[in-house]
């Protein structure tokens, strides 16, 4: 769908401070040279060459456009990084560095944390600094931005500057975002060399943390082995349980039968002896007892008697032999 002219004539033009600042790999060279003159090219009329005019025009920036421009430079930490290189590049150039100077000193009157004599008190500007941190509403480049700008308008010096680095990464928010503030500063290659022990020291610190996790990720491993090794312990265990459990109900089931066995062998025993005792010792005994008292010289029939019983007992030790 085509725009209407009239909403493209009326569209505000965006401001050359914040297209620097966003822009990819804009020349921060040629954004200097371009914010301070106006080049008007014509070319001779008899040689044809180029010829470049520039007329020093003045350097401004609107109190919407200031607005802006420091909502633009805390919004992303690219931002805020090409924002420092250009308040360096340009501390040497008057007009645009007292601009930038007062959007900081500006961000700093806005919002109410620090003034600027409190620079003059190293360790109150650090507490100051770390309360700050330690609000909800801390933004990482905002405070990137306020320390540079004291290191760079030496109301601070890089031992100072040190110091609160140190400070406020125990801050319980900073520590994660440390290594962007170290980075943000070293853009500035005369502190560089302030940062290197601090630096080694956060190295130092790295990996004593990454020696202490490798130590426990071993530990670990030993104690997920030595789980695994239980387990398989007890796997067996559970087997040896479950085989046992098996045999113990073979062998109940084994005593079960010998038991029923063992009781009709039995019951098949004293059937057996009872009818023996009953159906002919007893009545032999009994008609031996008869024959003695009806005629005591009948001792051929008491002999006849006892030598069938004394055959009848060696008969039935036999069976029983024979049956065990």
């Amino acid at each position: 769908m085509q725009k209407d002219s009239s909403t493209l004539k009326s569209a505000k033009p965006k401001s050359p401070w914040i297209e620097f600042i966003t822009t990819v790999k804009r020349d921060i060279d040629q954004f200097i040279e371009y914010i301070q003159y106006d080049s008007n090219k014509t070319r001779d009329k008899i040689t044809n060459k180029l010829i470049i005019k520039k007329t020093r025009k003045p350097i401004q920036m609107s109190i919407e456009e200031r607005n802006e421009f420091i909502e633009c430079i805390i919004k992303k930490t690219e931002y805020t990084n090409k924002f420092l290189l250009l308040l360096n590049k340009t501390k040497n150039i008057p007009e645009i560095n007292k601009l930038l100077t007062e959007c900081v000193e500006y961000m700093i009157e806005r919002d109410n944390i620090i003034s600027i004599i409190d620079f003059r008190d190293i360790i109150s500007l650090s507490t100051k600094i770390r309360n700050f941190i330690n609000n909800k509403d801390y933004n990482i480049n905002t405070i990137t931005i306020y320390l540079y700008y004291s290191l760079l308008n030496k109301l601070i010096n890089e031992n100072e500057y040190l110091y609160i680095i140190k400070e406020i990464s125990n801050s319980k928010y900073a520590y994660n975002n440390l290594i962007d503030i170290v980075t943000y500063f070293t853009i500035n290659p005369e502190s560089s060399s302030y940062l290197s022990d601090y630096i080694s020291s956060i190295n130092d610190k790295s990996n004593a943390l990454i020696n202490k996790a490798n130590y426990l990720y071993d530990q670990n491993n030993k104690y997920i082995n030595s789980i695994n090794e239980l387990n398989s312990t007890i796997n067996n265990l559970e087997n040896k349980v479950t085989n046992l459990e098996v045999e113990k109900n073979n062998l109940e089931n084994d005593i079960n039968s010998m038991k029923a066995s063992f009781l009709y062998k039995t019951n098949e025993l004293r059937e057996h002896f009872s009818g023996v005792l009953q159906g002919q010792m007893i009545r032999w005994l009994t008609t031996s007892i008869e024959a003695i008292q009806a005629d005591p010289k009948r001792l051929e029939v008491v002999e006849e008697r006892l030598n069938n019983l004394l055959q009848l007992v060696e008969r039935e030790l036999q069976w029983l032999q024979h049956s065990a």
